[in-house]
């Protein structure tokens, strides 16, 4: 069920022209240590767990999972 939903939005996503406008961009991840990234973690939730939450909780579990690798600027 979840396969063939997740197939049918993948065909309906515009790769060449994606490419073409944003290859020359570089996101903030790229540049953060591994151990602070949110993709694991996105896919942990996302695709493994299939919940579907709102940002605003998946940044509360993030600042919980990651906190102890985060430092603030106080």
């Amino acid at each position: 069920m979840y396969i063939e939903k997740f197939d049918k939005f993948l065909q309906t996503v515009p790769l060449k022209d994606y490419r073409k406008k944003y290859s020359s961009i570089k996101i903030v991840e790229m540049d953060l240590s591994k151990d602070i990234q949110a993709i694991e973690l996105l896919y942990k939730v996302y695709w493994n767990e299939k919940k579907f939450i709102s940002f605003d909780n998946f940044y509360k579990r993030y600042l919980q999972e990651k906190k102890k690798h985060l430092k603030y600027l106080k």
